[in-house]
């Protein structure tokens, strides 16, 4: 990964939430975070924080009778949306959703065994601006799209006859093994890590 420092404090302006959470980070600068899972009972969903220390950033639970991806990272491909309405509810330009990424899975030829490949689509950011991307069908979407996005993959892992698994180099901010552990990086670069994360405790990921 290039030499990159921690973001300063200044830069989290959290006054408007939202508008801090939908722009892009400062160039060259790491965002340590955490998710916190808590749990509930009585077949409950469970609830999502994303920390910035002790700072709560987002939150996020599973809609009930919610059938699609939106949330669920179950199926082959899903997609991320903003707050707006599908092509299909809309009145007007400025009601329509905008696609904010999109993450393919493609099944390992060891199957459950071996580590799952995953390409991500994000909207490309030019001079700070992130390109806006609002679909009128389903297919004007990232992944029909030839340009206006970025492109990343899952760093493979190797395998270690040491631990008899497949292993990733987290520098020390990943404390337990887990399927779920990944590094995000540019297919030009894969010693350029753009995110990653990975298992600290039973409840808790960074």
């Amino acid at each position: 990964m290039p030499e990159s420092i921690l973001m300063p404090s200044q830069y989290f302006d959290t006054v408007d939430m939202k508008t801090f959470m939908m722009s892009p980070a400062p160039k060259n600068y790491l965002i340590q975070c955490s998710i916190k899972r808590e749990k509930t009972t009585f077949g409950f969903f469970s609830k999502y924080y994303l920390m910035h220390g002790s700072r709560i950033l987002m939150a996020g639970k599973k809609q009930a009778g919610n059938r699609t991806s939106t949330y669920a990272i179950a199926k082959t491909e899903f997609n991320i949306w903003d707050h707006g309405l599908k092509h299909t509810k809309a009145k007007t330009p400025d009601q329509l959703r905008q696609q904010l990424g999109v993450v393919v899975y493609e099944q390992n030829f060891l199957g459950s065994k071996g580590p799952r490949k995953m390409h991500v689509r994000l909207p490309e950011v030019t001079n700070g601006e992130i390109n806006v991307i609002k679909p009128t069908s389903k297919k004007d979407g990232m992944l029909d799209m030839k340009t206006g996005f970025k492109e990343y993959y899952n760093k493979p892992p190797r395998w270690s006859e040491q631990y008899s698994a497949f292993v990733l180099n987290f520098n020390g901010r990943v404390e337990m093994p887990s399927v779920k552990n990944f590094q995000l990086v540019h297919e030009s670069n894969e010693d350029y890590i753009v995110l990653q994360f990975g298992r600290v405790n039973k409840d808790t990921f960074t």
